[in-house]
């Protein structure tokens, strides 16, 4: 072994701290290593991030916890939105094959198809142009938005506008 392999520390970078444990009906600390922070290391996620707004939107009904409540809404509707928000992708558009959510929810697609209807009726998501076997939707921006949390807030104050001024809200025409 060379010299600078002699003295490699295991628990070089690691800085140590203990916490308090219970031991044999004593409290005891407990020793415990942490990664020392990089000072400005960027961080970044391989992850698909969906901004939820929680807030009410000045009553329209269109928080989460709103819709928790409306008894329109079956278990099933509530599973088939959060299928929807999981396959969203930018401009909050989704598109959904209603057999292949179908067989990955364990529900029968017809049942899948009414749950969307709903959602539609009730605004959650928004009716956009078929593609062959898939549909497509948008979330409403009321809700939620796919991407930065900058962009998601001018899409929502967007669409304040638009219900503020007696318009519904459309699906975006794609360029």
């Amino acid at each position: 072994m060379s010299s600078q392999q002699d003295h490699l520390d295991p628990f070089d970078g690691l800085e140590d701290t203990s916490i308090l444990g219970v031991k044999d009906g004593k409290l005891v600390n407990v020793p415990v290593w942490l990664n020392r922070p990089k000072p400005q290391q960027p961080v970044h996620y391989d992850v698909k991030w969906l901004n939820l707004f929680l807030d009410d939107n000045g009553g329209l009904g269109m928080s989460l916890l709103a819709m928790c409540k409306d008894k329109r809404l079956t278990g099933t509707d509530l599973r088939v939105r959060d299928y929807m928000f999981c396959k969203v992708g930018m401009d909050n558009c989704v598109h959904v094959n209603q057999s292949e959510a179908a067989e990955y929810l364990g529900i029968a697609r017809p049942h899948v198809c009414e749950s969307i209807k709903k959602l539609i009726e009730l605004e959650i998501v928004l009716e956009g142009p078929s593609e062959g076997k898939f549909r497509s939707y948008q979330i409403n921006p009321l809700i939620a938005h796919r991407g930065s949390l900058k962009k998601g807030v001018k899409e929502k104050k967007a669409a304040l506008k638009t219900v503020a001024l007696g318009k519904v809200l459309q699906f975006p025409k794609q360029p």
